[in-house]
């Protein structure tokens, strides 16, 4: 069962250092799922070394009973408590160096990821500085009739309404009032020009 869970964990990693996603989003759900099955493997190893620990309780108990019975065949357990204990003692070994092992790996892949997301912002700043400023400033035009009406915008009116019901056009509004957009306020007076 240990063996089976680290090579599953083995696999894993080996599928991580081996992907190369196209995005930045890819490779952090990747390395997510890894830690996952990192976790999931550290729990799985946690549970074998508490299944180990029963059985090695059982197997004191065995022992204590043919030792009773006066089996001399068996180990002592003093001999059985020495050998189980270098067992888990060289288990334990083995999980941490694997806990280390997966930990580095994981540090550097995030070491790689940060460097390449740096790369990336840093392209993407030198191309927003070159790229040419966009106009923030509207710009108006006088191509608009001359004629028209004084008009004193109410709640609920828009710029499209008014033209609509003076015969208007919302650019000709805009223009004659400088009004960027469509942003009108209740009580603003404007211009409505009209077509002769």
């Amino acid at each position: 069962m240990f063996r089976s869970t680290v090579l599953l964990f083995a696999l894993s990693l080996t599928s991580l250092v081996h992907a190369q996603p196209n995005s930045l989003s890819v490779r952090v759900a990747n390395l997510e799922q890894d830690i996952r099955i990192l976790s999931q493997t550290v729990g799985s190893l946690r549970l074998e070394l508490e299944a180990m620990a029963r059985a090695n309780d059982s197997l004191r108990t065995t022992v204590a009973d043919e030792v009773a019975k006066g089996a001399d065949q068996y180990v002592t357990l003093s001999q059985l408590n020495t050998r189980l204990s270098n067992l888990v003692t060289d288990l334990e070994g083995s999980l941490a160096a694997n806990q280390r092992a997966t930990l580095e790996e994981v540090g550097a892949q995030i070491d790689d990821l940060a460097a390449q997301t740096q790369k990336a912002l840093l392209a993407m700043s030198k191309s927003v500085a070159v790229a040419p400023e966009l106009e923030t400033t509207p710009r108006f035009n006088s191509n608009f009739p001359k004629t028209g009406i004084s008009y004193t915008v109410k709640s609920g009116d828009s710029l499209g309404k008014i033209a609509r019901e003076n015969t208007s056009k919302i650019e000709w509004i805009q223009n004659a009032n400088k009004i960027a957009g469509e942003l009108i306020y209740p009580g603003q007076q404007i211009f409505i020009p009209q077509q002769d």
